[in-house]
């Protein structure tokens, strides 16, 4: 059995991509504040993730809001349709249906 820290991590990792996907698939503009709460990844933890994971499938979109984008040299399709196969970043293993 996983430690609950790992748990936590894949659920956020769960949460986040769902949260991307909807806004991939519907170009709905987000701000870091409302992708921040659906995590529990507070203050430096969540800027961690953001910086170094997310933040390369994003555009801006006009004031403090975001784009979900296919720029960045793995675009957001591709991860998704890693997700969707099972294995998602950093060996992280997620089942979406």
């Amino acid at each position: 059995m996983p430690p609950k820290s790992d748990e936590k991590k894949t659920e956020n990792q769960r949460k986040v991509f769902e949260f991307l996907a909807d806004h991939f698939k519907s170009q709905e503009p987000f701000t870091k504040g409302e992708l921040e709460s659906v995590t529990t990844w507070q203050g430096a933890s969540f800027s961690t993730y953001w910086s170094k994971q997310y933040k390369r499938f994003f555009v801006p979109a006009g004031g403090n809001s975001f784009r979900v984008s296919c720029t960045s040299s793995e675009p957001f399709g591709q991860v998704s349709n890693r997700f969707k196969r099972g294995s998602g970043p950093s060996g992280l293993r997620l089942r979406l249906q």
